[in-house]
């Protein structure tokens, strides 16, 4: 009984892992993507200026 009650906690474990994992994951892409527009349309109202590249040149 032990046996089986302990291997159902690691599979309800796992799936629980998973589903976290998944989740963050999306949240992370979606968090890439939005910062990836943000810096583009940052980038093409300002002219390029907000480049950390550009930054460093113009001080």
């Amino acid at each position: 009984m032990s046996n089986a009650v302990r291997v159902g906690m690691i599979l309800v474990g796992a799936v629980v892992a998973y589903y976290v994992l998944a989740w963050v994951v999306g949240l992370a892409i979606k968090i890439a993507v939005l910062a990836l527009i943000a810096f583009v349309v940052v980038n093409l109202v300002t002219g390029g200026k907000a480049l950390p590249w550009n930054r460093r040149s113009l001080r």
